[in-house]
């Protein structure tokens, strides 16, 4: 917990703001609530603030924690975070002891889950799925003890929270629990009118309840369900689930046939090189494959490119991968009883990932699957926790008879924790990684504040700044300002905001890439259309410039 919370403070060595801008609007609603000591209604709200409106809980709990700690929302939203994030890793590591009674995979798998890149970055970030994860797992975590009636009803609880927080954490939610009770429910005998009472409560106290989601999502008019919620894209949904389904109801019994079917193996052979590498390593193989194909052409139409820093820094992550698939096949060919919940917990976001690839490529079934993607840190970091095990035993085994090599168990331990370690950088390098500015300055903040308080009512800006001042200040934000320069398409009297960071990294157009300009464009544009300079702050070269077009 000490090491999951600190590394999540890191973003604070450079900036006390919300580390992601999605928590300006978020902290927004945090102080409405606390100033008129009610919830606004999303329906007096457009945009950003309407939308997150419309997924409370994240607000609700800040706000409970500002009341009583006395600290402002925006102030303590890093702080917030870090402890959420924490809380995330510690049920991470109560799951996977829980599932593994294994003390050292539950280690691992904290450590993985406090360490590695990309799931330090989902659980730093200020965004709504943050709390969301850590109700999810925890939501697993009681449906795995449901024989207790009090963890009953506490997941009960929990999965009535978990619509109001995050829509797409609900659908995983909704596709673990389904798959994880399918799957259950096949290897018992449903001819027994016991077995189905049981069927029927952990249907109506899991899935009914993120089913029932859906008519708040509608009453509410959610923009992603309006996307996906048409009757073909439910269809497809539905089949690619029930083909997935089928697939992880055979692997989540005890393998029976050889792996590789092409090779031949001697009768009770150990667990060989050819089981822990199976042909489940081809989809790892097509994972990177997809990742250096659209470093080369867009996947996606209008996404960004995978950049060459995005590979150097995933390469950690992908040889922590390996031992994860080393751990899942450790329980695929062992009598692992709890193996349905861990597919489960594969199975929903490639699912998801599934879908949205087939429904089109383009910018939002992109984001779709990266956001789809971020789920999968959670059993990665169960199978992780397993492998490293095994491995470690492996070689325990290996130095009882060559007692010269008796540190290599410890090795390997310490060879994880390195990887763990050198993935971190993946979470704080996302400008160079994936194009996204996520820190966001004081000088910035203050730029964006005077405007406000010049009483300016619209602005023509970035997407980024777009996103803080619009939902924080509650000035209308033009996000296409790049576009509109480039194309001298700026009416008389406009008020533009700019950094003069664009000339060197660019204007950020999320999820679109970046615009950028040079000094000496920025000159001839400000004299062309006889700017009015009024306002000018931040460090040399990263300067906040509001100007009114002449």
């Amino acid at each position: 917990m000490v090491i999951a919370f600190s590394v999540r403070l890191a973003p604070l060595h450079e900036s006390p703001m919300p580390y992601n801008i999605d928590g300006f609007p978020l902290a927004r609603i945090s102080e409405s609530i606390i100033d008129t000591e009610h919830i606004p209604s999303p329906s007096g709200y457009e945009g950003l603030i309407g939308y997150n409106l419309k997924l409370p809980i994240f607000s609700l709990v800040l706000t409970c924690f500002s009341l009583v700690l006395g600290v402002e929302p925006l102030t303590l939203l890093p702080y917030f975070c870090a402890l959420i994030g924490s809380m995330a890793v510690l049920f991470i590591y109560v799951l996977t002891l829980h599932l593994t009674q294994n003390r050292l995979a539950g280690f691992v798998a904290g450590l993985f889950a406090a360490l590695t890149g990309l799931f330090v970055y989902v659980t730093t970030a200020a965004m709504k799925q943050l709390l969301a994860i850590v109700l999810l797992v925890f939501a697993v975590y009681l449906f795995t003890r449901r024989e207790d009636w009090r963890c009953r009803l506490l997941m009960v609880v929990t999965l009535i929270m978990l619509p109001f927080t995050h829509h797409l954490t609900t659908l995983i939610a909704l596709l673990i629990l389904s798959t994880a009770i399918g799957t259950t429910a096949i290897k018992g005998n449903l001819f027994k009118l016991r077995a189905l009472r049981s069927l029927a409560l952990d249907v109506v106290t899991g899935p009914l309840i993120l089913i029932l989601s859906l008519a708040y999502y509608r009453s509410v008019n959610l923009e992603f369900v309006n996307e996906v919620g048409n009757i073909n894209d439910v269809v497809l949904l539905g089949s690619v689930f029930i083909l997935l389904f089928a697939a992880a109801k055979l692997i989540s019994e005890t393998a029976q046939s050889k792996p590789w079917f092409f090779l031949t193996r001697k009768d009770g052979q150990e667990l060989g090189v050819a089981h822990i590498f199976d042909e489940k390593v081809l989809i790892f193989v097509v994972g990177i494959g997809t990742l250096y194909l659209n470093s080369r052409i867009k996947v996606f139409t209008g996404s960004v490119m995978t950049t060459d820093t995005l590979f150097n820094l995933m390469f950690p992550y992908l040889i922590l991968t390996v031992i994860g698939l080393i751990g899942f096949n450790v329980l695929r060919y062992s009598r692992f009883p709890r193996r349905d919940i861990i597919i489960g917990m594969f199975m929903a976001p490639f699912c998801v990932m599934v879908f949205a690839v087939l429904r089109g490529l383009d910018i939002f079934n992109f984001t779709l699957v990266y956001r789809s993607y971020n789920f999968i840190d959670v059993p990665m970091a169960i199978v992780v926790g397993v492998g490293a095990a095994y491995l470690f035993t492996r070689m325990r085994k290996f130095t009882i008879r060559q007692r010269e090599f008796r540190v290599l168990p410890y090795g390997v331990l310490a060879v994880v924790g390195l990887l763990c370690v050198a993935s971190v950088p993946l979470a704080y390098n996302s400008e160079e990684a994936f194009g996204i500015q996520e820190i966001t300055y004081p000088y910035e903040f203050e730029g964006l504040e005077w405007v406000a308080e010049a009483n300016v009512t619209a602005v023509v800006t970035d997407q980024r700044y777009g996103d803080i001042i619009e939902p924080y200040f509650g000035v209308d934000a033009d996000r296409t300002g790049p576009w509109r320069m480039k194309s001298q398409y700026i009416d008389t009297g406009d008020v533009i905001l700019i950094s003069n960071y664009w000339t060197d990294g660019g204007a950020q157009m999320s999820i679109l890439g970046r615009e950028y300009f040079t000094d000496h464009w920025l000159e001839d544009f400000y004299d062309n259309l006889d700017f009015n300079i009024v306002y000018v702050g931040g460090p040399e070269g990263r300067e906040v410039v509001v100007a009114i077009a002449g």
